[in-house]
């Protein structure tokens, strides 16, 4: 273990001070008040409503990513916890979807039970990895395969053939007051979602943060800042396209602890050299997804 590391199980206090279960539990329950109050909350404006929404649920999701990062629980509880909450997950969701009143209550539950579940396996995840630096090559491929999936890949192919699909194992962004209207809570409708790997790799990022002692609020602040930032930009102006959140992410984590993660420049050369194998990789990937698709 690298010095200043911090091993999970270990007791003492964190940086950031305070109860992580109970700020988690807040942050947890303000997430699930924010899913099923703000269709209820008519007369905003919009695109008024939409910034608001997505800042105050990129505030409490990664507060919530944060504070499971500092809680003191080993390895089996974190693949336990997974494996019980990924069936748990999959019941609500199920039974939510068969109701317009299932929807608008149950659903917002899964949503939040998915959250915390994807942050356990995040944080399972995180302790592959050995110091701090080890994140950045990391961060680079994912930042690589975001962007490749959404825009080329995957993602992108399921949102324009199967949306239903990245729907369900996505968090759903309500609009305000959408379900006060004549129909209900039938007319609930959504502004954007929040896919699962944006969820797991923020719990990735905040639990090297914490085990290495790199300055929680001082990273929470660069990535909420950044996030919130693009995001409200995103959806204020509906001509701007979707961004990927996850290389928002990386250069929130990147900038405030850019002295620790410095490589060599032979680890660099490792770096290089692992881009180039996974821009060949997708864009071979692209090529039989191609062909495939039509």
């Amino acid at each position: 273990m690298s010095p200043g590391a911090r091993a999970y199980g270990d007791a003492g206090p964190t940086e950031a001070g305070g109860r992580p279960a109970a700020l988690l539990v807040l942050a947890l329950l303000g997430i699930y008040a924010l899913l099923v109050g703000a269709p209820m909350i008519p007369g905003i404006p919009p695109v008024v409503g939409g910034v608001v929404v997505t800042i105050v649920f990129a505030f409490a999701a990664l507060g919530a990513a944060a504070q499971v990062a500092r809680l003191e629980l080993p390895a089996w509880v974190e693949l336990t916890g997974l494996v019980i909450g990924v069936f748990d997950w999959y019941l609500l969701a199920s039974a939510g979807s068969l109701t317009d009143l299932g929807r608008f209550l149950i659903v917002p539950a899964a949503d939040v039970l998915l959250l915390f579940v994807l942050m356990l396996g995040g944080r399972l995840l995180s302790r592959l990895l050995r110091e701090p630096k080890m994140l950045l090559p990391v961060a680079l491929v994912l930042v690589m395969a975001d962007v490749y999936t959404v825009y080329f890949g995957f993602t992108g192919a399921m949102l324009e053939k199967a949306p239903e699909v990245v729907e369900s194992v996505s968090v759903k962004l309500p609009e305000f007051g959408s379900a006060t209207g004549p129909e209900g809570v039938a007319g609930l409708r959504h502004i954007a979602t929040m896919g699962p790997g944006d969820t797991f790799f923020a719990a990735v990022f905040f639990a090297v943060i914490v085990r290495f002692a790199l300055g929680l609020r001082r990273s929470f602040c660069w990535i909420f800042g950044i996030v919130a930032a693009v995001l409200a930009i995103v959806v204020a102006l509906p001509e701007v396209p979707p961004i990927p959140v996850l290389p928002l992410m990386a250069l929130g984590f990147v900038v405030p602890n850019w002295h620790q993660l410095r490589l060599s420049g032979a680890e660099w050369a490792y770096v290089a050299i692992v881009a180039v194998f996974v821009t060949a990789l997708f864009a071979g990937m692209s090529y039989l997804m191609g062909t495939v698709l039509q």
